[in-house]
């Protein structure tokens, strides 16, 4: 047998006296949660702008279907969705975390954790009047999968407000009598709520000065007067997107009047237009989204020489 180079004798050598070498290392797959949301409970679906946003509350159900935790500070969500677009967070409350699911052993189902949580806003809600969508969702940055969030698009939460305060005026005018009248400091507050951002005002106390001048052959009756309101309702509907607004002061009504004949002047009473603010029998439309939140606008019934004229500016 020929002997082996000495060069061979050596690598063999040094090659018998490296380590082994370590066996392919083991994909571990990563465990991530699952969280999804269930029992979604909106306390309330209105607010009013500029008060506390604690008035808005959530509580919802989060499971974990996932093998791995779900990551800490994880929290539930409540986020109002704008007619633009943009998604304005309203509450918020840290989740505590849930392990993954246990495994089905010997006949045994697996275990699903699961935790109940409520969100409360705070702070001043300054968002603008007027209707939203929602978006209620656990954020859970471990989490894979759908189920996560709940949605409602459309108009299914309202932004009103406390008060709202201004100015009415209007005419009445015939071949006979004409009438003015101005109500400067008119304030209506909220009084109740129906479902579907329908917010209705009562009137607060108001003074409407009249003016009235009425001719009836050769005699002119000139009166004026102050008369306070007994009667009147905003009725804000966010869902339709328009309001119905009107005030009223007693049926019968009277100013102190001078009736002026040829040769005589004599002390009177004249009659007054009790509504005093009027939007006709159709919705007046709100202002858009984001805009200028003012109510005002005019409205006219009747034409020529007989007709009414309402005007108004509330904000």
């Amino acid at each position: 047998m020929s002997a082996k180079p000495a060069a061979v004798i050596v690598l063999m050598a040094v090659l018998a006296s490296l380590p082994a070498a370590p066996a392919a290392a083991k994909h571990r797959r990563v465990k991530h949660s699952h969280t999804v949301i269930s029992q979604v409970d909106v306390k309330r679906d209105y607010a009013f702008k500029a008060e506390s946003a604690s008035a808005i509350s959530v509580c919802a159900r989060a499971t974990n279907l996932g093998t791995g935790a779900s990551s800490r500070g994880a929290e539930l969500i409540m986020a109002l969705l704008t007619p633009n677009g943009d998604t304005e967070i309203v509450a918020r409350r840290d989740m505590p975390q849930l392990p993954g699911r246990t495994p089905a052993k010997r006949g045994h189902p697996g275990r699903h954790f699961r935790v109940d949580v409520c969100a409360r806003g705070s702070g001043a809600l300054n968002l603008p009047l007027g209707a939203y969508g929602t978006q209620v969702c656990f954020s859970d940055s471990n989490s894979e999968g759908r189920g996560g969030c709940q949605y409602c698009r459309g108009k299914c939460f309202f932004i009103g407000k406390r008060t709202w305060t201004g100015t009415a005026g209007g005419t009445q005018t015939s071949p006979d009598d004409n009438q003015s009248w101005q109500a400067g400091a008119v304030t209506f507050t909220f009084a109740r709520y129906m479902a579907l951002g329908q917010f209705t005002y009562s009137i607060n106390r108001a003074s409407v000065n009249y003016q009235h001048t009425t001719t009836r052959s050769f005699c002119t009756s000139v009166g004026a007067g102050t008369v306070s309101a007994s009667t009147g309702e905003l009725r804000i509907d966010y869902s339709s997107g328009g309001y119905d607004i009107e005030g009223e002061v007693p049926s019968d009504a009277t100013v102190p009047a001078t009736v002026n004949c040829p040769g005589v002047s004599t002390s009177s009473d004249a009659s007054v237009q009790s509504t005093f603010l009027d939007d006709g029998s159709a919705l007046t439309p709100l202002p858009a989204y984001g805009g200028n939140e003012r109510l005002a606008q005019s409205y006219s019934y009747g034409a020529g020489p007989g007709s009414l004229q309402y005007h108004w500016d509330f904000g």
